[in-house]
């Protein structure tokens, strides 16, 4: 009979070829959430803002409200403006509109239920007689969804665990660059009697300037404040974004 190998050898054996196939495997199983982690990063290499987190505000004054309160598309809230004269707000449609002040400021507000999606025709922009319509999602993420995705970061991306969990932490990811990317600042938690939510960014710059997000007890509602020459007129304090957050309210 053939001599047979002594069953320690046969065992080394064994023993180096999974030693090979098991990291192959590993690799390959893992290799899907590696590319997003990398990608995350690669992200954020030049923008520290993919970085940041929600942190609660530093200035908590509040501005004097000025003229009658707001009530539009379900809440209600009081300004610390003026209504421009002879411009009346603006209803895009039932749960959006846009406000006009006399300070130059331009505010857009739009309230969904809370999990709701509304399906609607809106004017197209710069359609001064918004005859021309194109059809629109228009929906503003419930409250858990937000935190998540604003307190997402690249090292939520991880790679020792499953393809799912990686490309939902790399899709939130992606969701807080489009919501932040035309922000200056900070992300900032907020909360009022009737609300909380965050705030996104900490100077009006722009026509973009500042979104908040506020979650009532009815309703999910997303504001703009703006102002399309931010060198005219004075500018949009953090005590006049807190008088919006402090007296927002369901209006019904």
């Amino acid at each position: 009979m053939p001599n047979q190998k002594p069953a320690w050898i046969k065992l080394l054996a064994v023993v180096g070829v999974m030693a090979l196939i098991v990291p192959a495997c590993a690799a390959l199983y893992l290799y899907p959430n590696i590319k997003l982690s990398l990608n995350a990063k690669f992200m954020a290499r030049d923008d520290a803002f993919f970085w940041k987190t929600p942190v609660p505000l530093r200035d908590t004054s509040i501005a004097a409200a000025k003229g009658e309160p707001v009530t539009c598309v379900g809440v209600t809230f009081s300004a610390p403006w003026e209504l421009a004269a002879g411009v009346a707000p603006r209803v895009i449609n039932p749960h959006w509109v846009s406000i006009e002040f006399g300070t130059g400021v331009r505010m857009t507000v739009v309230t969904t239920a809370h999990g709701e999606t509304v399906h609607a025709m809106v004017p197209r922009p710069n359609d001064s007689d918004g005859e021309v319509k194109f059809p629109f999602d228009i929906t503003v993420p419930d409250y858990e969804e937000m935190r998540e995705t604003l307190f997402a970061t690249p090292a939520t991306v991880k790679i020792l665990t499953s393809r799912a969990k990686a490309a939902e932490a790399s899709d939130m990811l992606v969701r807080k660059a489009m919501l932040t990317q035309e922000h200056a600042g900070e992300i900032f938690t907020v909360s009022g009697p009737q609300c909380r939510g965050f705030q996104l960014g900490s100077a009006v710059v722009s026509d973009q300037g500042i979104q908040l997000f506020l979650y009532s007890d009815k309703r999910n509602v997303q504001i703009r404040i703006g102002k399309p020459r931010p060198d005219v007129g004075a500018p949009v304090t953090q005590a006049d974004v807190n008088l919006i957050v402090q007296t927002l309210r369901d209006a019904e």
